[in-house]
């Protein structure tokens, strides 16, 4: 969680409303409304560019992203059990050889 100070209150907010809805739950893609509320606020505070960024787009990108990320987590392990399995069974080989 971010600090507790004035600044992020509206971050902190955020990351409470979060972790009722579950942070795991990120991973598919539940996630907060008021990280895209947080989010338009900036958009809106940009000079250049204001029409085409809105907070929808926002949320839709920032869960893609998650579930990109896990995605790759998973990719990441089952190739590592896989390797495992096969260093061990080659070493059991060697053993018997």
């Amino acid at each position: 969680m971010p600090k507790s100070d004035l600044d992020h209150a509206e971050i902190n907010a955020a990351f409470i409303n979060q972790e009722k809805l579950g942070i795991e739950n990120m991973r598919c893609g539940a996630t907060s409304h008021k990280f895209g509320e947080i989010q338009q606020k900036h958009y809106d505070s940009m000079r250049i560019d204001k029409k085409r960024r809105i907070k929808h787009e926002w949320n839709i990108t920032l869960i893609r992203e998650l579930i990109k990320f896990s995605e790759a987590m998973w990719n990441y392990r089952c190739t590592y059990v896989h390797e495992e399995i096969e260093h061990s069974m080659e070493m059991q080989t060697r053993s018997l050889a």
